[in-house]
């Protein structure tokens, strides 16, 4: 039986100065922090064929479910999708996650750094399906 696939959310960042990201989380496994990827758009609706991303600091597993007002007056964040993702790889100079939000195609995702902290992902589609029996309820 082949492996479950781990959970993946994009959070929309409000800041305190009034502007907006998205913050992508992907879990590697059930016990590591989360992988997080700072976007400009919405990957769970515009499956976009290439997008830049910047890799912060990891963030901790209870950002899966959180929402609301952040400490140290950081903003808040808002949960606008979750979906299924299985990390293939996580290494210094490549990253390759395979991806799907409710109701859309499986992805891959491949991304690689192209400065200090921004990486270039370009996706290719897997295949059709639906992931919503994979999530658990909210």
């Amino acid at each position: 039986m082949p492996p479950s696939p781990q959970q993946t959310v994009l959070l929309e960042h409000s800041t305190p100065d009034g502007d907006s990201h998205f913050d992508w989380l992907l879990e590697r496994d059930e016990v590591q922090p989360l992988v997080c990827f700072r976007v400009h758009e919405r990957l769970d609706i515009s499956e976009p064929a290439a997008f830049l991303a910047d890799r912060i600091a990891d963030h901790r597993r209870l950002y899966l479910r959180f929402e609301g007002s952040l400490s140290a007056g950081r903003g808040s964040v808002r949960r606008i999708a979750a979906g299924a993702c299985f990390v293939r790889l996580d290494a210094p100079g490549e990253f390759i996650v395979d991806i799907a939000w409710p109701g859309g195609p499986w992805q891959r995702l491949h991304g690689q750094p192209q400065f200090e902290h921004t990486w270039t992902f370009v996706s290719q589609r897997l295949g059709a399906g639906n992931v919503t029996h994979f999530l658990p309820t909210a």
